[in-house]
């Protein structure tokens, strides 16, 4: 299993005939195979979500960034069920400078958040990475929009116990645990409250 969507279950098949994604649904038991990626990579950050009607289902694998670029952009791959082709793309993340790309470059946190048509990955950094899937720059299309989100409370990264994103009451939240003088514990959590900032 490497990510799941409200009932649905994303699991990879790593044997046999190759690297081969299944979307389940274990509540009627049922289950769709996708197409084989055209590039490989093995394991790497992946997330999928479906539209607000249910009708298309996105999955995207997050291959890495292409550092040699004055303007680092984010390699992904992104399968359609309306197209039902992977496709590749060169991202450039809004808000995204040249020295971020070192900051999160080696680890982004491999269980991503779904919501409004938004995928959402935690960096090493404490940035959220969000790609727009379904908005409405486009809908209906295998294009997508990326950008990253400022960390709200940059703090020492060397106190932080754990952190994970959640969707609660409609908004998208970061909550962060940090250890503080005589193991004290504080915990962070941060709204997200408009998708557009």
């Amino acid at each position: 299993m490497v990510a799941t969507y409200n009932d649905l279950v994303l699991s990879l098949n790593c044997y046999g005939q190759g690297n081969i994604y299944y979307i389940c649904n274990p509540t009627i038991k049922q289950w769709v195979a996708l197409p084989p990626a055209s590039i490989f990579h093995g394991k790497k950050p992946v997330g999928f979500t479906l539209d607000s009607d249910n009708r298309c289902c996105k999955v995207v694998r997050i291959l890495g960034f292409k550092l040699e670029l004055e303007t680092p952009s984010l390699e992904v791959q992104i399968f359609s069920s309306e197209t039902g082709e992977w496709i590749q793309l060169d991202l450039v993340l809004q808000g995204c400078k040249p020295r971020h790309r070192y900051d999160f470059i080696n680890r982004i946190n491999y269980l991503p958040v779904a919501h409004n048509g938004t995928m959402y990955w935690i960096t090493c950094s404490g940035h959220l990475l969000g790609l727009e899937l379904f908005s409405k720059f486009n809908i209906n299309t295998t294009k997508c929009h990326g950008r990253l989100i400022s960390n709200p409370h940059p703090v020492r990264r060397v106190n932080l116990k754990d952190e994970r994103l959640c969707v609660c009451q409609g908004y998208v939240r970061l909550c962060q645990l940090y250890s503080g003088p005589e193991s004290r514990l504080s915990l962070y959590i941060w709204e997200l409250k408009e998708d557009d900032e």
